[in-house]
Order: structure tokens, then sequence, then C-alpha cells
């Protein structure tokens, strides 16, 4: 049970605040130059949602996880972005440790959309978030 935990807090971990350190001990150089942004709306009356969470994951580029908070405005933007598929969740609040537990994890993944970055791209990426 306790490893089943722990492996799904390193998931969250590396889904929401990036990737984990090289194996090797060596800093990762790797930086993109496209930029991401948007508006983070709230699905009942579409109105703009400050400090909303919105996460970018590329489980095929590995380590280029990102992830930022919007402002008064609903509105984020992710700079020095690598090219790649990407998936976006938004979500305006989590209680305490909610981000430790593998079925959030799962349900905020699950249906959330994609993005294709190109290099030195600018692309807008608008997010509704569900009740």
């Amino acid at each position: 049970m306790l490893a089943s935990a722990v492996s799904a807090a390193q998931q969250i971990g590396q889904f929401v605040q990036g990737a984990p350190p090289p194996r090797d001990g060596t800093a990762s150089t790797r930086t993109g130059t496209a930029t991401i942004r948007g508006r983070v709306v709230g699905a009942e009356g579409g109105r703009p949602l400050r400090r909303a969470r919105v996460s970018l994951s590329a489980p095929e580029l590995g380590s280029d996880n990102r992830s930022t908070s919007t402002g008064a405005d609903g509105r984020y933007e992710l700079r020095g972005v690598l090219p790649g598929k990407y998936s976006a969740v938004a979500v305006p609040f989590l209680e305490d440790l909610a981000w430790f537990d593998a079925s959030v994890l799962h349900q905020l993944k699950t249906g959330a959309p994609s993005i294709t970055v190109t290099a030195s791209g600018k692309h807008t990426l608008d997010l509704v978030v569900k009740p």
C-alpha cells in the first residue's frame, strides 16, 4: 500500500512540478522557444478563474512537464516550451494532498485537451474547468 502511494506521489510530482533531476546528476540543457498562452474559465458562467493551476504533460518528451498559475484575469503563459504533443489540465483548487491521490491524477488526465507545439511557435490554448 505504501509503495503504491509513493509511486502515485512520484507520478503526480512529475506531472505537477516538472521532471525529477536527471539520473546521471547532470542538469538538462533542453530549452524550447515556443510559447503557450490562454485563458482559463469556469464551465458554469464562463467566468475567468484566477489562480487556477495549468499543467502541461508530454510523456514522450519525458522531462518537459510544465505548470503555472493564472492571473486575476484567468490568463496564463508558458515560455520556453519544447516542441511536442502535450496534454493540458487546469484546476481551480485541490484539497491538501489531493495531488498525491492516483485516482485524482487519473481523473484529471482523462479527457484532457491536447496541443501540438511547434518550434518557436506561439500557441493559444483556452481551457474550461468543469465542476
